[in-house]
């Protein structure tokens, strides 16, 4: 497949105009979607768990030994810190859906395109960390189109990692590629277009929980993945939360 993730390729120009912690976020993104360049959409949850998890611990330890260097940083980090979690803890308290659960939110056919096979849906779990993903490949003729949904509502710190992405508001339009953020029924995500080898990819936040990504070759730019994107049901996602 030619469908591929790697929105954050470039990002390390920015790194020097930024302070140590968005440093560090970098880092996560970095290394996560250099991995997913190279895996198939069913691995996308897997590896994101394993290399998000793993920055994010090092981001913290980076983070805690600044605040000890000064005082007010410390206390205004140990508010943060007391915020976030009580938000973990109330994302925690949400019941996750199984993956075949998930599986019945994605389409059998979209825009043109018809399912080829079954759609799929598997767990990951890295010791205290689960979730749960439901994928679907598309074809029409030659042209393949991927849909991923992820719950991370037993996974939040992952689901804070990838969400960075977003976060950052990277917008950036050059020879090589087009990346911007995108609002699709409220929910924040980001739009990429390869101007070389012709992919879409737009990666859609819902509700601080799911994660959907939804891919596209042979394509003139990400409309198609947006509108795809539009036509999905987050109204019932949001009613699981």
């Amino acid at each position: 497949m030619k469908l591929m993730l790697d929105y954050t390729t470039r990002l390390g120009s920015l790194k020097k105009a930024q302070t140590p912690g968005a440093t560090c976020q970098n880092s996560i993104l970095s290394s996560s979607m250099v991995l997913l360049q190279r895996r198939p959409p069913k691995f996308i949850s897997i590896l994101l768990l394993i290399v998000v998890w793993g920055c994010l611990l090092a981001c913290g330890s980076k983070n805690t030994a600044t605040q000890e260097d000064n005082a007010s940083t410390k206390k205004t980090g140990e508010k943060n810190t007391a915020n976030q979690e009580n938000k973990t803890q109330e994302i925690l308290t949400r019941k996750m859906l199984a993956p075949q659960d998930l599986v019945t939110f994605l389409p059998k056919t979209v825009e043109g395109y018809l399912l080829d096979g079954q759609i799929s849906g598997d767990t990951a779990t890295i010791k205290n960390l689960k979730v749960t993903n439901a994928e679907a490949v598309y074809k029409k003729g030659a042209n393949i189109l991927a849909i991923v949904l992820t719950d991370y509502s037993e996974a939040p710190q992952v689901y804070s990692g990838i969400s960075t992405v977003w976060k950052m508001g990277l917008n950036m339009d050059n020879a090589q590629e087009k990346i911007s953020p995108v609002t699709i029924k409220k929910q924040q995500g980001m739009a990429r277009f390869n101007k070389k080898n012709k992919t879409a990819e737009v990666v859609i936040g819902i509700g601080n929980r799911f994660i959907v990504t939804i891919k596209a070759d042979n394509q003139k730019d990400a409309t198609l993945v947006e509108s795809v994107a539009e036509s999905l049901d987050f109204e019932n996602l949001l009613k699981k939360k």
